[in-house]
């Protein structure tokens, strides 16, 4: 299925021109059950109703009213055929007109199937907590805060039943990011494919990047991904050790690099030669696997030496480093804080946090959550400023690993997956939980329940967090100026900005006569006005800050009488 918008006559997807396009259009198979219907305008009428029937079971028949012409209806059924039609409401709330009837069915999965996969959520403080969907990586799906499933990844160029799944992820503009395999893709929920890193060696010389474990779009529109550069290095005692080094690569939405990293120019041969396995061969892992960054620093985890330093992004140097071992050269702190921890993240209020997986080999050590405070000239020594234990009850130990992430919720409190515990959990900054889930999977060859870990837990508001529709209101002729108003409705989960710009046809030259932008927030509408002396056919365009479609409005020309 390709996705259109549209609002009033026309509306353009990317360069191309659609007339009133429905959505779901007849014989769409979708991977979603929350699905975002959108129909034409119907003249003469300010209300609208639309009904869907489950072609399997006509006992199921729902009839939904709204005042737009896009209405979100979710729980829909995987594995379910149906079909559906729109019509405007009087003012006895009477359909005065029907359209025809559109056929569509949505495809199932075993990642949906709660006969082999199950994820168990649970709320233990009321009126906490925000709703949304959970993205699981190695599950391939997005499930609600109560366990449902909401859509699976399908198949396509890069995914297939073998393909290892990382780091999926929504982004700042509505679309998904992840790793399939080493190939880092950004596709829509349907799967269609947008971009894809270019892979091509052009930082660690090989023919390939082999990227892995991070690839997160910026809302600058660029991409970040981890790679890997394998450089020969000699010891001190003359051998020669094969070195798996990390590679940071930030591109530019045509594929050219903006900005990139090696941490080979970081780790000095005493970080590298200092220890050896039981075997006695030197043991150089260092093991990048995470990174986030801002506009001014970068910050990279690496887990094999426990260590999350921070990058200058104009000099490319490390400003200063946390935790771990080895003989880091630059302002070092938080020593004995984390072990072999996964994460590197910069909460809003200044400071870091790791999950601290620390269960390796102490059978007395449990994983954590742990924020400590960052270095300065004023404070040159960092202080762990909380911990949350993994052993919070008594259904698992508390020892994970491996794998594992967090994320700060907007309301502050830490979102935590526990990685090979197959729990997530949100925490408040005191650590009470106020919300958890299992993840579980069926073994049908030994038929027993095991746990179904993720590498990533990610989490999205909605599976339509950015979604705008138009109409005009006003189009006629006041004295000797043309009054125009627009009526612009945000029906996505989250605050938008949006900018109108009242120009020329497209097929005419471009002239822009007038431009507004207002903010409007979720579930709400805002209405703009333009006074303009221009009588012939003009468009309004739409766009949103975050958006990625826009809406083109039609107006004809008025004639003066």
């Amino acid at each position: 299925m390709r996705r259109f918008l549209f609002s009033g006559a026309l509306l353009f997807f990317g360069l191309f021109p659609v007339l009133g396009q429905r959505v779901p259009v007849n014989g769409d198979t979708l991977n979603f059950t929350s699905v975002l219907f959108s129909f034409p305008w119907i003249d003469g009428y300010e209300k609208f109703r639309i009904q869907v029937v489950n072609l399997q079971d006509s006992s199921v028949n729902f009839l939904y009213d709204c005042t737009t012409n896009k209405k979100l209806i979710e729980r829909l059924a995987f594995g379910q055929s149906y079909r559906w039609r729109y019509g405007g409401l009087n003012s006895q709330y009477e359909v005065g007109v029907w359209s025809e009837y559109q056929s569509f069915h949505i495809a199932t999965s075993d990642y949906v199937d709660p006969e082999l996969y199950t994820y168990k959520g649970k709320r233990r403080k009321r009126g906490i907590g925000e709703a949304g969907i959970l993205l699981m990586d190695a599950g391939r799906v997005g499930v609600s805060r109560i366990g449902r499933p909401a859509f699976f990844l399908r198949n396509g160029p890069f995914l297939n039943e073998n393909t290892v799944v990382r780091d999926l992820k929504m982004t700042h503009n509505g679309t998904f990011t992840a790793l399939f395999d080493s190939t880092a893709c950004e596709f829509e929920l349907d799967g269609t494919i947008l971009w894809k890193a270019p892979d091509d060696g052009r930082i660690n010389g090989e023919t390939r990047e082999h990227y892995h474990h991070e690839f997160t779009k910026l809302p600058t529109g660029n991409y970040v991904v981890l790679g890997l550069d394998y450089v020969q290095r000699t010891a001190a005692d003359g051998s020669t050790v094969k070195v798996e080094f990390g590679t940071i690569i930030e591109y530019k939405s045509d594929g050219s690099i903006a900005w990139s990293w090696n941490s080979k120019d970081y780790f000095s041969d005493k970080d590298l030669f200092y220890k050896k396995s039981r075997e006695g061969a030197y043991d150089t892992q260092t093991h990048m696997n995470a990174c986030t960054m801002d506009s001014l620093y970068v910050y990279a985890g690496f887990r094999d030496i426990s260590r999350l330093i921070v990058i200058e992004k104009k000099t490319g140097k490390v400003m200063a480093s946390y935790g771990g071992n080895g003989f880091p050269q630059e302002p070092h702190s938080a020593v004995g804080f984390f072990r072999r921890q996964h994460g590197a993240t910069r909460l809003s209020d200044g400071n870091f946090a790791v999950v601290n997986n620390d269960s390796v080999m102490d059978p007395a050590v449990v994983s954590s959550l742990v924020v400590f405070s960052p270095i300065s000239k004023e404070q040159p020594q960092s202080k762990k400023v909380f911990e949350f234990k993994f052993d919070y009850d008594t259904l698992t130990n508390g020892k994970s690993v491996k794998t594992g992430n967090l994320i700060e919720m907007k309301n502050g409190n830490l979102f935590v997956n526990m990685g090979a515990l197959n729990r997530c959990v949100e925490v408040t900054r005191s650590g009470e939980v106020i919300w958890d889930m299992v993840m579980d999977r069926y073994d049908t060859n030994h038929r027993v329940w095991l746990p179904a870990p993720q590498y990533r837990v990610t989490f999205t508001p909605s599976l339509y967090p950015y979604e705008h529709t138009a109409r005009i209101l006003q189009d006629k002729l006041m004295g000797e100026n043309r009054k125009i108003t627009v009526r612009v409705w945000n029906i996505g989960a989250l605050d938008d900005h949006v900018y109108l710009r009242l120009q020329a046809p497209e097929d005419q030259p471009k002239m822009v006569h007038r431009s507004q932008d207002r903010t409007v927030a979720s579930s709400n509408f805002v209405d703009l006005e333009f006074s303009v002396r221009e009588l012939g056919a003009l468009d309004i365009r739409i766009d949103g800050e975050h958006c990625r479609y826009s809406t083109i409005l039609h107006l004809d020309s008025v004639r003066k009488y």
